[in-house]
């Protein structure tokens, strides 16, 4: 879909983006924008915004779990980090 409005530009909207691709969108928007340049994002800071798989969830909530029953989170510490993984 395109749209085109005569003295303000253009807009595009994509109907299916795989992760990869999305990543390359958002760093594009971000250096036209100044929100980032190409040297700020890091491979590890794109896989920290891009958002987690069902697959990485599971693994975090494991792990989350097993340091849990191990003591070396507490119980409230436990609680805290998987509310923050699924909210």
């Amino acid at each position: 879909m395109v749209h085109s409005q005569p003295g303000m530009g253009m807009g595009v909207a994509f109907t299916a983006v795989s992760p990869d691709q999305l990543e390359v969108l958002r760093k594009w928007l971000g250096e036209v924008t100044g929100e980032s340049s190409p040297l700020e994002t890091s491979p590890a800071e794109a896989a920290a915004r891009r958002p987690p798989q069902q697959k990485e969830l599971r693994i975090l909530n494991k792990l989350i779990s097993l340091m849990m029953s191990k003591r070396l989170l507490s119980e409230s510490e436990g609680e805290e980090l998987l509310r923050d993984l699924f909210r």
